[in-house]
This record gives C-alpha cells, sequence and structure tokens, in this order.
C-alpha cells in the first residue's frame, strides 16, 4: 500500500448549483481550501488551477460560464508530493535544498497500528 502523498490519485464529486447563480452579472469563484501539496483541479473538464500549497487557498475565479444547474463535475487530481518536489527543484539552475522526512518506529507497533502504552513514533531526516 502506498501513502497518498507517494502516488497519483484523483478526487472526484458531482454538484448542483441554484439557479440565482446562474444569473446575468453574478460572479462565481470556486474556493479550495486545504488541498495538500499540488494537485490540479478540472471543472466540468474545462476550467482548471493548480493548487501548489496547503496552506494557501485554490481559487477559480469567474467560473459561471462552466456551471451547469446541475451535473456539475470536480476533480482534484494530486502528483505524488515527493516526485513533484524533486522536479521542480530540478528546474532551477541551483542545487535547491531538498530533506526527505520519514516517520519510523522506536519501538514496536501492536498489530492494527496501535501504539502501546509509553512508545511514540519518531522522524528521522534522510537527505
Amino acid at each position: 500500500m502506498k501513502w497518498a502523498a507517494d502516488a497519483a490519485w484523483t478526487f472526484t464529486t458531482t454538484f448542483d448549483v441554484p439557479e440565482a447563480m446562474l444569473a446575468p452579472g453574478v460572479v462565481v469563484d470556486l474556493v479550495l481550501d486545504g488541498v495538500d501539496t499540488v494537485a490540479m483541479v478540472t471543472l466540468n473538464s474545462g476550467t482548471s488551477a493548480e493548487c501548489a500549497s496547503a496552506h494557501a487557498p485554490c481559487v477559480l475565479r469567474g467560473v459561471q460560464a462552466a456551471l451547469r444547474p446541475s451535473g456539475n463535475t470536480l476533480e482534484v487530481a494530486f502528483s505524488p508530493a515527493e516526485a513533484e518536489a524533486a522536479a521542480r527543484a530540478g528546474a532551477y539552475p541551483y542545487k535547491v535544498p531538498f530533506v526527505k522526512v520519514r516517520v519510523i518506529e522506536e519501538k514496536g507497533m501492536r498489530e492494527g497500528g496501535k501504539k502501546r502504552q509509553g512508545e511514540r513514533k519518531g522522524r528521522e531526516r534522510v537527505r
């Protein structure tokens, strides 16, 4: 099993909007908060935006023309975070510091992933 951050994966959902949102002169922005790492957001197979930070909202501005009263499809395609970071770092003409952090077990975990009394997980830096 791969961690979500190590794999490319896509979240898709459908939604309806009230007719009032489709009225002339109404401006609709689609705002996604907390989209982690790098993802491409697509609305109804057309309007798209790239999200690159979980700390800043991903905004598709002025999407009213792309909306329908029902059956709108929102797709969020996530890229593997580590691979994306390495590719972006390689695009610079200078070396970009890159630290990979992985969780290690200091003591054995019980079956099912539950910690035993007094155990904790640590972090190890790998360069």
